[in-house]
């Protein structure tokens, strides 16, 4: 759900809204998915899905990782 939040000065004569870019981690996020997300930023964004994963098979990467980033649903 959408929230509208409001930030007020300690004088309180301003309000400023407040939108949230991105959501709370409450855990740390595996070192594995922080290298898919560096990787998968890398590539060009103009490519087609299919494009993006023949270009990920050309990476010098062993084949597990490779697999573990094609996994990835969210690839451009």
């Amino acid at each position: 759900k959408s929230y509208v939040c409001r930030w007020l000065e300690r004088s309180g004569r301003k309000d400023l809204p407040i939108v949230l870019q991105k959501p709370k981690r409450n855990c740390v996020v595996d070192l594995k998915h922080l290298c898919r997300l560096s990787i998968n930023r890398s590539l060009p964004k103009t490519l087609s899905r299919t494009k993006v994963l023949s270009n990920m098979d050309k990476l010098p990467l062993p084949t597990r990782m490779k697999g573990y980033l094609k996994e990835y649903p969210y690839i451009h």
